[in-house]
């Protein structure tokens, strides 16, 4: 099993050399976030209609507030740390499918704007006013944004706590009644598909070099 290792001097040199890149990254991450903000508004305004899922439909919802706000900060800050130190060379790559994954959600929950079923415990205040929504639902970014994290990296460790995360943070929606059945299992396969995309513009660059 491929061991952890920091080497100051490589960490300085491999972000330096790619500094224009991270911060390209970081600036389409930030508008993909303020995005999400006036969707998540639009979502809200225009939610109608209350889907018949036969999971939420004939289970009771269970309060799990210290998993679901607490637990997709800890996804987002993990994503980012551990390229941060780790795998420098590779900071880039994250910050940008972190992004491509947030602004292919945008599109989806303006296609479909449904409201949160109505015994949920989600609370609207589990985060930060400025992403705190109630019916931002199809698809689950907490199953999303766990299991991008599952396909970026390839040490076995870090994979294991992205695959744990995504089960945990899947079920605690589910239980919640935050999400509905469709918003989490789509999520997985959407996820999917945007790391491949993602893979396929860098690769693409790289023979173009």
């Amino acid at each position: 099993m491929a061991k952890i290792k920091f080497n100051y001097n490589q960490w300085e040199k491999e972000l330096f050399k790619r500094k224009y890149l991270i911060l390209l990254s970081v600036i389409f991450l930030i508008v993909s976030a303020v995005l999400y903000h006036y969707v998540g508004l639009y979502v809200d305004t225009v939610a109608r209609g209350l889907p018949a899922d036969i999971i939420i439909d004939n289970t009771k919802s269970i309060d799990l507030g210290f998993l679901y706000g607490p637990g997709l900060w800890i996804v987002f800050a993990i994503l980012l740390l551990y390229p941060l130190f780790f795998q420098p060379k590779n900071l880039h790559i994250v910050i940008f499918q972190m992004a491509i994954l947030n602004i292919v959600r945008d599109i989806f929950l303006c296609l479909t704007p449904m409201l949160t079923p109505l015994d949920t415990t989600y609370l609207i205040t589990a985060g930060p006013a400025f992403f705190s929504f109630q019916n931002d639902l199809f698809f689950s970014g907490h199953t999303a944004f766990a299991f991008l994290g599952f396909w970026l990296f390839k040490d076995k460790k870090i994979k294991w706590f992205f695959l744990a995360a995504t089960i945990i943070l899947a079920s605690t929606v589910m239980l919640m009644h935050a999400h509905y059945t469709i918003d989490i299992f789509a999520a997985l396969f959407i996820t999917y598909g945007v790391y491949k995309f993602g893979n396929w513009v860098f690769n693409r660059k790289k023979k173009q070099k």
